[in-house]
């Protein structure tokens, strides 16, 4: 019997597969990041799978087709892992929201000058 060094991953995230093509290409991240001219920083996020610290939904379409361009993905095929990331975060996020605390109704205060409008007013 053969001994089995590997350890058997499930399937990558989106991040640990940008991160493997990357690094598999032979770039670091800074020098992806003045390659593809997007900031480092959001390259970090994206590739530790951070996307809460990322802009709007719409640049991150944008950064993973720069990536798909320059080491040669499948576009198609990482925008849908995106999609089904951001559903999966999304649906957590919407079950957090719903356990937050309702606020109170404006409480009322009652001051002489609102007595005084009110008598008026009548």
């Amino acid at each position: 019997m053969k001994p089995f060094n590997k350890k058997e991953e499930g399937p990558q995230t989106l991040s640990q597969r940008l991160k493997k093509a990357r690094e598999s290409s032979g770039f670091s991240l800074k020098k992806f990041a003045e390659i593809s001219k997007i900031q480092l920083g959001y390259l970090e996020q994206l590739e530790e799978g951070r996307y809460k610290k990322l802009p709007a939904f719409v640049y991150i379409r944008g950064f993973l087709k720069k990536y798909c361009q320059i080491l040669n993905l499948p576009p198609d095929e990482i925008l849908g892992q995106i999609q089904n990331e951001f559903k999966a975060v999304s649906s957590k996020n919407e079950k957090e929201i719903l356990k937050l605390p309702s606020l109170s109704s404006p409480k009322i205060i009652i001051t002489p000058k609102r007595i005084r409008w009110a008598v008026i007013a009548i």
